[in-house]
C-alpha cells in the first residue's frame, strides 16, 4: 500500500487523471484506507472545482482590480 507521503505527492495528478491506472487504482484504495488522506484529496477536488468556475467568470474590463476611482 502507498504511503500518505507519496499519495500526496501525486495526489494533483490523481485529480487530473494523469497517472497511470496502476498508480489510480493504488491511490483509490489508499484513500478508501487511510483516515487523514481523504480530507486532504476533498479540500484539493473543491480548491479546484472553485478555479474551473472562476475560469468560467467574464474579465470586467476597464475596472481597477486596487478599487480606484480615478481620484
Amino acid at each position: 500500500m502507498l504511503k500518505c507521503d507519496e499519495v500526496e505527492r501525486m495526489l494533483s495528478d490523481y485529480e487530473d487523471g494523469a497517472l497511470p491506472f496502476s498508480k489510480m487504482v493504488a491511490i483509490r484504495f489508499h484513500l478508501m484506507m487511510c483516515r487523514r488522506c481523504p480530507a486532504l484529496e476533498r479540500s484539493l477536488r473543491e480548491t479546484i472545482d472553485v478555479l474551473r468556475a472562476l475560469r468560467d467568470e467574464p474579465i470586467n474590463e476597464g475596472v481597477d482590480p486596487e478599487g480606484d476611482k480615478g481620484e
